[in-house]
């Protein structure tokens, strides 16, 4: 039976199952290597760069490309989600509520600055909900929020 890396499922048995038994020792470690850490992203690379170059024979290039290949092919799809980060001051008066709300928008938030009028916030959210939830802070401050979108470098 093929082994299995804990956590990784189908990606790692099929990894496992098409490892030649006789190249593991030999340059199984940096695949399982990246298996574990999912750096599927190298994979391809490194299974056309590393092993093309070394003396161990195109077979072994093409059982590690083959691996690869079905490693990305079962490997878990998330959307790549674009994020923009709000700041804006919202006063003492409101802080409470604001801070209740930000849950069920789903909305990250880092930990409030506070100062002699209230607290200064910084949002995380997804980019196509910006005009959303900067009506809502709008809505909730009757105005007073002077919502700013933060550039990162």
């Amino acid at each position: 039976m093929p082994r299995t890396i804990a956590g990784h499922g189908n990606l790692a048995r099929t990894a496992a199952a098409m490892m030649p038994e006789n190249h593991r020792a030999l340059l199984g470690g940096q695949f399982y290597r990246l298996l574990l850490h999912k750096s599927l992203i190298g994979l391809p690379l490194w299974c056309r760069a590393g092993l093309a170059a070394s003396s161990l024979g195109p077979e072994l290039v093409r059982a590690y490309a083959g691996t690869a290949a079905e490693c990305l092919r079962e490997a878990p799809k998330e959307p790549l989600i674009d994020r923009i980060k709000l700041s804006f001051h919202c006063p003492f008066s409101l802080i409470g509520l604001l801070q209740s709300r930000l849950p069920e928008w789903g909305v990250e938030a880092d930990t409030p600055e506070f100062d002699a009028l209230g607290a200064q916030f910084v949002l995380t959210l997804p980019a196509e909900w910006q005009e959303d939830i900067t009506q809502r802070i709008t809505d909730l401050t009757n105005g007073q929020a002077q919502i700013r979108l933060v550039e990162e470098n």
